[in-house]
């Protein structure tokens, strides 16, 4: 690695392999000339690491480049996932808006079915109402009409007196 390193101008400290499930530092291998960079890599490569323009990775690079690939898959799934989550709020509060009104439509549509169905018997309480102040206004009438008539003949009575009286003193 020390040879690598002073090729590219990095410093690196030995990578950490992994062998039968352990993790142990790798030995410092003795300096190699940098014409000598695809011995580098190849000893990199029997290690599990693998070096390209963008650093050192322990994926191979099909697997590397495969990673990076469900990445974005992944980022924008999210993004998607994220805008439905988005449409699907405002479609639930627009809905529960709208459920509201026709909540309200239909408390005002009950309230008048029920006026409906009373107004019958509304029509038939004020249709006996009515008739009662007819007959009350009748027998008024009656009443008065009786009171008249008695007061037309007392004022007859009177007249016919008045001249009897005249007629008698004359």
């Amino acid at each position: 690695f020390p040879a690598f390193a002073r090729c590219t101008g990095r410093r690196r400290t030995p990578p950490i392999a992994a062998r039968g499930g352990l993790l142990r530092r790798q030995r410092s291998q003795p300096a190699r000339p940098c014409a000598n960079m695809s011995a580098a890599a190849a000893a990199l490569a029997e290690q599990g690491i693998h070096a390209d323009s963008d650093g050192l990775h322990l994926l191979p690079p099909g697997q590397a480049k495969a990673s990076a690939e469900l990445q974005e898959e992944c980022t924008e799934f999210l993004n998607r996932t994220t805008q439905f989550s988005a449409i699907v709020a405002d479609f639930v509060s627009v809905m529960e808006s709208r459920a509201t009104l026709i909540e309200a439509e239909k408390l005002r549509a009950i309230g008048l079915g029920n006026r409906v169905e009373a107004e019958p018997e509304t029509r038939k309480r004020k249709a006996l109402e009515m008739q009662a102040m007819i007959n009350e206004k009748k027998a008024q009438l009656d009443r008065l009409t009786a009171q008249c008539d008695s007061l037309a003949r007392v004022d007859a009575e009177q007249k016919a007196l008045l001249e009897r009286l005249t007629n008698n003193e004359s």
